[in-house]
Order: structure tokens, then sequence, then C-alpha cells
């Protein structure tokens, strides 16, 4: 009879046990029991089929599921055929192994942060929690990891004070790593626990990610481009107008980088996961760095002045009293109330990351980690095993006046984009800094005690606008075109808005054409199934019709895309001749990089033929990558119905009164979601800007960060015909980077958001 008491228990019992034992972190629990008997225990806990079943236990696992489709880049060759199928515990198995040994380790056991351990772990942290739903973050908070990867930050940011030049901060994979992780791990008590002086020394350490963009990309394009651009510079790469100490400009973040330019994380990072290889590119600094500035920011609470009135209807009855007393010329002055800044203190415009147990919420990061990842296949050159020469230099629109089709759009935009995100009342801050120091800091090689004494005091500002989203359908002949201009919020010259009362319908003028958009509310009624006591019949949408086609297992999945200009395509290889089929460039700009390739395995006897063959004959045979084959898409998100989304902004009257009054016309960028809103003085208002002010238009770029943070950039911009000031260069009466000239233009961060109505 076995010594061991414990075989006598259920194996449903001792699995509980051992479930329990990890999650309580005792990584080597499995181990531990095994010792006890190695001839009935053994077995099962030394077993990655064991190991398997406790890290779906103890680790979230529905976002691998949910996500295979369309991240995995390659998989046991068994789920080819339905990638999105079972999930194996022996991978499990292995990966509670690489977790417990590569992430946890250096975290429990306080490894120097300048051991390269530390550089893996960190990569491990970010990639589990893009992953997580609630279990896996469980588990990493308790082994203390948001003070690991912070701790990681503040070395790599410390600043106690720049008494001489110093190199401007890095932006390497693993910072880009430990500052997302730290982001989605910080929560209200972490914050307020941070010493006073820590904190300001972090917010220091952050300035020049989030103040110059002429460092620091602000988008995975530049604000100037509404498509990808041609690829008419040196290399094959995009024009850039400016070489400045610190590189090319405009930037282009994920492209190959020439000689002129800094190197960056440009090349997608591969995480095994579960039986799978997952691409995941990191999101820029600057959006990272803006969430983590701005939430400590916000942690001061805004003195009220008691000067300041109580509210703005006190405020109006005192106006239109002193207007009786001294005459109608009696301007309106814009001014904030109490109330205004109390409602600031309450509605910040920087909510920390959800924790809703009702909610899954790797969900809020989907959106963001496809954005980067298939950003990559944008612009440049990316250097993947599975692509010949012929390939690697990847596939930027040959002719801005010829775009990608309204279906290349609304499939990719579906990624990155939820029509109706933008939709409501957005309230934050914006900081403001001066036009010479921005000029001082584009000719500074390196940072110097100066930068930190001019951008310690920055101004702030408020904004708050009410945003309208109106959609078209998916059709070419639907859709506004685009324009690389963000002076004109990437709309055609002279474009107007004509918003119907009842907000159901936008008409959008451009030119002689009308185009028709209309709420997103209206649009879905639109394509909803009739009643069946109605005559209506839903409209019909092209990407619902490929969708069916797709679904119904009835045709070639190749014959199906190749019909809609997204299909693979034969190209010749320089190394060996043959005609591989590879994607086609509007593929590329779809769907991204092909998300999984099988490889051609020879048979045994294959293997024997080829070993008696002579080298000049296995030379004439078609290379190792031709071999490969790519895999069209396997899955396609929901039809949204939706090619193009345009956004209408107005200000509320009791904003308007503190802030000005303002119009915004603006859209969504549909190769990375990108919002851009161009903000100008609203005509014949009471509360519109005085002076030169008035003259100024402002645009705001950027991304929703989470699913709930709007964060971006400001820009100064000019209407046509008129000249302003720029950080380099002159304004002129055409210019603009993207047409030609050489400014780089007045900018700063900004981060908003919806606030509940």
């Amino acid at each position: 009879m076995c010594a061991s008491r414990l075989c006598v228990l259920p194996a449903e019992l001792l699995h509980e046990v051992a479930v329990y034992l990890v999650a309580c972190d005792d990584a080597a629990a499995p181990e531990h029991l095994a010792l006890t008997c190695t001839i009935h225990l053994a077995p099962i806990f030394e077993s990655l089929v064991e190991k398997g079943h406790i890290c779906r236990e103890i680790f979230d696992m529905e976002a691998v599921i949910r996500r295979c489709d369309w991240l995995a880049t390659s998989c046991p060759e068994e789920d080819l055929g339905n990638v999105n199928g079972r999930i194996r515990p022996e991978d499990l198995g292995e990966l509670l192994d690489v977790v417990l040994n590569y992430v946890r380790t250096p975290i429990v056991n306080h490894t120097p942060l300048d051991h390269p351990d530390v550089d893996a772990a960190i990569m491990g942290i970010y990639a589990l929690l893009i992953m997580d739903d609630g279990k896996t973050r469980e588990m990493l908070e308790q082994w203390h990891t948001y003070s690991f990867v912070m701790a990681y930050v503040r070395r790599r940011l410390s600043l106690d004070e720049v008494k001489g030049p110093i190199p401007w901060p890095e932006q390497d994979e693993v910072l880009l790593s430990a500052l997302s992780a730290a982001w989605i791990l910080t929560t209200p008590e972490h914050l307020l626990a941070e010493p006073p002086q820590e904190r300001e020394r972090l917010r220091r350490g952050l300035l020049p990610f989030i103040l110059m963009p002429f460092r620091y990309p602000a988008g995975e394009l530049p604000a100037e481009c509404f498509y990808p651009p041609v690829a008419d510079g040196p290399q094959g790469l995009p024009h850039s107008d400016l070489v400045t100490v610190h590189g090319a400009y405009p930037i282009y973040p994920r492209a190959r980088q020439s000689h002129m330019a800094r190197p960056s994380h440009t090349t997608p990072n591969v995480w095994p996961y579960a039986g799978r290889d997952f691409d995941f590119s990191l999101p820029l600094v600057s959006s990272v760095a803006k969430l983590h500035y701005f939430a400590r920011q916000e942690l001061s609470e805004l003195q009220v002045p008691d000067h300041l009135a109580e509210d703005y209807q006190s405020r109006w009855e005192a106006y239109l009293r002193r207007r009786q007393e001294e005459g109608s010329h009696i301007p309106f002055e814009v001014e904030l109330t109490k109330e205004d800044i109390r409602k600031y203190n309450q509605h910040r415009g920087t909510p920390l990351p959800r924790r809703d147990p009702h909610y899954p919420t790797s969900l809020q990061w989907d959106a963001d980690t496809m954005r980067c990842l298939m950003s990559s296949a944008l612009v440049g050159c990316v250097h993947l095993p599975y692509f010949s020469q012929i390939m690697t230099q990847l596939l930027i629109l040959d002719d801005n006046n010829h775009p990608p089709s309204a279906l290349c759009d609304s499939i990719r935009m579906s990624h990155m984009y939820e029509p109706g995100t933008m939709t409501g009342l957005w309230r934050g801050r914006m900081l403001l800094p001066q036009l010479h120091y921005l000029q001082n800091a584009l000719h500074e090689p390196v940072r110097t005690p100066l930068f930190d004494a001019q951008m310690s005091e920055l101004v702030m500002n408020f904004s708050a606008w009410r945003i309208s989203e109106f959609v078209a359908p998916i059709a070419d002949d639907a859709r506004l075109p685009g324009r690389d201009d963000a002076r004109t919020g990437w709309l055609p010259y002279n474009t107007s808005f004509a918003v119907s009362e009842d907000g159901k319908k936008c008409d959008v003028f451009s030119g002689p054409k009308k185009y028709v958009y209309r709420s997103l509310e209206e649009h879905k009624k639109a394509y909803a199934p009739a009643d069946d006591d109605s005559d209506r019949k839903p409209e019909e949408c092209a990407g619902c019709k490929l969708r069916e086609r797709f679904g119904s297992g009835k045709e070639d999945v190749d014959a199906i895309f190749e019909s809609v200009g997204l299909g693979l395509e034969e190209v010749e290889c320089e190394e060996c001749g043959c005609c591989p089929r590879r994607p086609s460039r509007d593929y590329l700009y779809t769907f991204g990089i092909p998300v999984r390739e099988s490889f051609s395995v020879p048979t045994e006897e294959e293997e024997a033929e080829g070993d008696g063959e002579g080298e000049d004959e296995e030379d004439e045979g078609p290379c190792a990558e031709c071999q490969r084959r790519v895999l069209p898409p396997r899955s396609l998100k929901a039809c949204n119905h939706v090619s193009s989304v345009l956004l209408h902004g107005t200000v509320d009257e009791q904003d308007a009164a503190a802030l000005y009054d303002y119009e915004l016309y603006g859209r969504v960028r549909p190769c990375d979601g990108m919002i851009g809103l161009l903000r100008f003085p609203k005509r014949d208002s009471r509360f519109s800007p005085p002076g030169i002010s008035s003259a100024y238009y402002t645009f705001f770029y950027g991304y929703v960060i989470g699913g709930q943070n709007f964060v971006g950039t400001w820009r100064i911009v000019f209407p046509r015909g008129m000249i302003g000031q720029v950080v380099l260069g002159q304004n002129g009466g055409i210019g603009g980077a993207a047409e030609g000239a050489s400014e780089i233009f007045w900018e700063g961060p900004f981060t908003m958001q919806k606030v509940p109505e």
C-alpha cells in the first residue's frame, strides 16, 4: 500500500489542491506533490496535461480563443482548418512553465533591474495583460508586479535634477512594455500611494515623450496623411520633408529606418501563447506616456477662486443687468465659473483601465492591439522569415488618387474603431507649451537643464465638445473622399456639413457633389430585418454578402477574396524564379500581415529522394521561403455596414460661456482608427474667441485607448491663405508638410473622457 495519504484522494480533489496551492503563489506545488509519491502522483503532477488544467484555472484563456483567428501567426498543422479549435492541455502546460519560470521568478526574487532576465519578464508581463480578463491580473498583482514594472520605469526615467546635458530618453521595446503594463495595472490606490516627490519626478521624466512629436511620433502615420503615402522617398520609403537633429520628419514609426532616422521598434514581437505564436506590436510611447502624465496631474484638485461667479445662470443674469445699465455694446466675457471648475474636478480626462467583473477586460485592448499590429504593414519594410525579398518591401499605396475600396476600408476599420465610440459629451485637458520652448528643443541634440526649466510650468486649458457621428454604407460612391491635409480635418477643401434638425442625417457638400451620411441609429435600422407586417426591405450590404459567401462553405476561400480584389497573387521570386502566391497590396492594407502560414512538409519518400539528388538539382527547386504557403483569412469580424465615419461637434452653451464657442468637423482614419477633429470658431456666436484667436483653427488627432481614453495631440493650423506661427518654417498660403513645404507645427498633448449623461 502506498505510504502517501494523498494517493487515496480522488483525482478531482488532487487537482483542486494543486490549483489552490499555485494560486496561493506556490509555484513549485505540482513538483512538491509529485515527490510525495513517485509511483502514483508523479505521473499526474509532472505531466503537461495536469499543468495545463492548472493554467486554465488560474490564467485567462477566453481572449486567446477570441483572438486566435486574427492574431495568431502560426498554429499546429492539425488546427489549420479551424484555428478556433480546442486549445490542447499540453500547450497550456508549457505556457504555465514559461510564466512561472521566466515571468514570475524575476519579480518575486527581486532580480536587479539591469539583469537581462528582467527585460524578458517585462515583455512577458505585457503579453499576459493584453489577454487578461481578471484572473491573470490577480496572479500578477499577487506577485507585486505593479511595483516591479514601476521600479523599472523610474530607473529608466530617473531624473533627480538635470545638471548638465544628458541623452534624450529612448523608446525601446522593454520601456514601452513596462509603461503599458504599468498603465493596465494602475489603480487609484497606486496613484495615491505615490510620494509627491516621486510623482513629480516621473512626470518630468515623461515630458519629452509628450511634448516633442518631432522626435516621438504621435500617430501610426503622420497627421498629414489620411491614407498611407506614396513611396517616393529614398529606399522606397515615404518622402520626409525635413531632417532635424531628432531624425527625419514627418515620422513613420513602423517604417524601415533609413540612415537619417533613429532605430525604432518596427518589427512585431512574437509571444508563444497556448500553442499559438501571437504577433504583437507595442503602442506608441507618446500615447502611453500621456496617460501616465495626465492621470497623475489630475490627482491635484483645482482650487476654486472666490471671485468667480457661482454658475452660468448667475453670470448670465449679471450680464443682462449690466447690459441694461451700460448699453447693448457690452460684450459677454467668457470665463469659468465655480461650477465649471467643480465639474472638471469631478469629470477628469484620464479614467484608469476598467475593472468590471461583468465585462471581459481584454475586450478593451482588442482595438489597440490590432492597430499597433496592422500598422506594421502600412509603410516600410518588415523582415519576416516567410516573405521573400520581393515581399519584404511592404506594400504602400501606389496612388493616393485611387484609394482602397469601401470594402477594404470597412474590413480594416472594423478591427480598430467601433462606430458610435465618439458619440456623446467629452471633457478633458490640454497642455500648452510655449512656442519658443519647442523651437529651442527642436535644435537640441541632447536634453539640457534649460528644457526642464522651461517645461516645468506648463499652461493647462480645458476642452469640452459634444460629438455626433454619421456613417456611410459600404459603397465607393457613398464615401466623402479623403484629403492629406490636417488643416482641413482630412476633408476636401470647402467641405461643409448640414445636420438635420432631428440629428438623423448629415448632408455633406464638397464642391458640386453631395454625400448623404446617416446617424448610426438610422444606419442600423436600414439593415435590420423588416417586421412581418412591413413591406420595407433591408438595404443590401457588400460586407454582408462577402460574409455570407465566406460562411456558407460552398465556395473556395481564395476565390471569394479574389472576386472582391482581396486575394493572393503570383509574384516571381528573385531567389529561385518560382511564382508563389503572396498577398496583394489591397490584401495587406485590409488584413495586415498574413495571420498564419503552413509549412510544406515533405514525406519520407520525398526526403529520401531528396537526399540522393545532387546540389545542382536541389538548387533548381523552389527556395525554402517559396515552399511556404500563405493562407487567406479564416475569419471576418461581424459586419457593421460602415465604410466611412464623419464627426460633427458643437459646444454646449454653458461650456461655450466658459471656454468659447466652436464647431468641429472631422472623421475617422480607416487605416488605423485615428480620430481627427478640426476645431474652428463658430460663426455669429456671442461666445466666439476675440481678435487673432478667432482666425486660428486647432486640429486634434489621436486614438481612443482602452475603449474610453481619447488621447492625442492638438496642432495649431490656419485656414487656406493665412500665415501663422509654426515651430519651424513658415506656413504660407498653401503650405503644410503634407503638400511639400517644410513646416513643423505648434503642437501639444491632450486627453479627454466621455461624460456619462
